[in-house]
């Protein structure tokens, strides 16, 4: 995995897969990217692959662990993460 903290403030994370078989069941904390949401804050996750919002996400219901199903022989995945205060995450998504 690599991660770097844009100017902006968020983080962009590539996860590649050197072997030819498929990789199953990564995951990583959201802590290995210095990303430490507050009580009133989420963490926006947008996958940078599919150009999709997968939504804001805290430790309740990650428990600060992001999980990827698989990733394929020889592919990778782009995450962009930005923490993000819950009054902010409402305008969002309306």
């Amino acid at each position: 995995m690599w991660a770097t903290t844009l100017s902006s403030g968020e983080v962009v994370a590539a996860i590649v897969n050197w072997r030819e078989t498929t990789y199953k069941g990564f995951s990583f904390p959201f802590y290995d990217l210095y990303l430490y949401p507050g009580a009133d804050q989420t963490i926006s996750i947008y996958d940078m692959n599919t150009h999709e919002d997968l939504g804001h996400f805290d430790d309740k219901n990650l428990n600060g662990i992001l999980h990827i199903d698989k990733i394929p022989g020889h592919g990778s995945k782009v995450f962009r993460f930005k923490v993000v205060d819950k009054v902010q995450e409402v305008f969002e998504q309306s």
